[in-house]
């Protein structure tokens, strides 16, 4: 679960607590001083220190952050869940716990305290798995939606090196003027530019930003090419063409596979 806990830690639990269900018989004999009361002082303590905005992706500023910052708040928050801080609490709620169910088979003990001692143990246990019991949930339901954002640009990316690959066969079967301007290359071109722009940009993935390189280095060879086709006649029309194609195959030859 993500943290639906009141965070305050409770009154309950704590010494001062502990030592008003004592008789004044308890306080002052040797044999029922257990050790009990610094215990529950030390988890107080352990608990106090637990930054829980740490653990809270509302409290990271997260929301609409690429997938990749959203991707490290979540590591940051696992590296503190997984710390000394969050281990030292729960190891310290789970040592009072022992400590009380100690405390509570105490013979020398009034029957309140003895009583009070071994209800202890139980609370104590509940509230060391609170911690425990920590998912980080919010943190994935932040994630989920730039994630499926990802998916779709993957996907039309996918679609855009299709109908790159159709409209280059398209080209080399009919090297001519008219076919080059129904081709819709530039628009195409300039999808993927974008696609892969927002892809690198949302996950941080070095190959997304080398993918977008291309599809600008065949941007600029197009705009170009473009221009040339357009004011050239003949056979140098084909040859134009001809060339591009080719650039298409390998510049972006790789990504198909």
């Amino acid at each position: 679960m993500s943290i639906t806990f009141d965070t305050k830690y409770p009154t309950a639990l704590k010494n001062a607590t502990w030592q008003a269900k004592k008789s004044f018989k308890d306080k002052t004999k040797s044999k029922t001083k257990t050790g009990l009361g610094e215990a529950l002082s030390a988890a107080e303590k352990a608990w106090g220190a637990i930054d829980f905005n740490e653990l809270i992706a509302g409290k990271q500023n997260l929301t609409g952050k690429s997938l990749a910052v959203q991707q490290a708040g979540k590591k940051k928050a696992q590296e503190y869940f997984d710390g000394p801080v969050m281990r030292q609490a729960i190891a310290s709620l789970e040592a009072a716990a022992s400590m009380a169910k100690t405390t509570g088979k105490n013979a020398y003990l009034s029957t309140t305290a003895a009583k009070a001692a071994t209800a202890l143990s139980g609370a104590l246990l509940t509230q060391a798995r609170l911690l425990h019991d920590i998912k980080l949930d919010d943190f994935q339901a932040e994630m989920a939606t730039m994630a499926l954002h990802v998916g779709q640009w993957e996907r039309q990316h996918t679609e855009a090196l299709r109908s790159m690959d159709t409209l280059r066969d398209r080209l080399n079967r009919s090297k001519d003027k008219e076919t080059w301007e129904q081709s819709n290359v530039g628009t195409v071109i300039e999808n993927a530019v974008k696609i892969t722009k927002d892809l690198s940009d949302e996950t941080g993935d070095k190959h997304w930003s080398e993918t977008n390189e291309k599809w600008r280095q065949l941007q600029t060879a197009y705009t170009a090419a473009d221009r040339r086709v357009k004011s050239l006649t003949g056979s140098r029309v084909a040859d134009e063409i001809d060339t591009f194609t080719d650039l298409v195959q390998n510049t972006l030859g790789g990504l198909w596979s």
